[in-house]
């Protein structure tokens, strides 16, 4: 999983920049993705400690299939959109969205009360994707 998201954000640049598939400006790279991961971030931020609650309601295996559909629904569409935004913006977050779903899932499964594993899964990843953020400006 961190391989998907470390290829979605290294390999973004190059995916924008491809003549096949979208005809937005070039010579505007750097903006185009501070744009996506403008919306990005907060998405990862705001959403994981919602899968972690939810991971607690209804149960590991149905998250993990939920991560898996918004991943492959993702995929499938980035490459058939025309446009950067909406289009592949919008692929951006369904691939984002099963990542982070996938990734909150597991992480402290054995350190933290069956009651408030999810939870607190979603906080610690929250909190480490602000680290992330604080760490871009410093």
């Amino acid at each position: 999983m961190v391989l998907i998201f470390t290829l979605a954000d290294t390999l973004q640049p190059m995916i924008i920049l491809d003549k096949n598939y979208y005809d937005d400006d070039k010579s505007k790279i750097g903006e185009i993705n501070a744009k996506i991961l403008a919306f990005d971030l907060p998405f990862r931020i705001l959403f994981a400690p919602l899968y972690g609650t939810l991971s607690d309601r209804f149960g590991r295996k149905a998250m993990y299939y939920y991560a898996l559909f918004s991943l492959l629904a993702g995929f499938v569409t980035a490459p058939m959109h025309d446009t950067i935004f909406p289009g592949y913006l919008f692929s951006r977050l369904l691939i984002i969205n099963g990542g982070v779903c996938w990734l909150v899932l597991p992480f402290n499964a054995d350190y933290v009360d069956n009651e408030y594993k999810g939870r607190a899964a979603g906080i610690a990843y929250t909190v480490g994707a602000m680290g992330a953020v604080v760490a871009a400006f410093a």
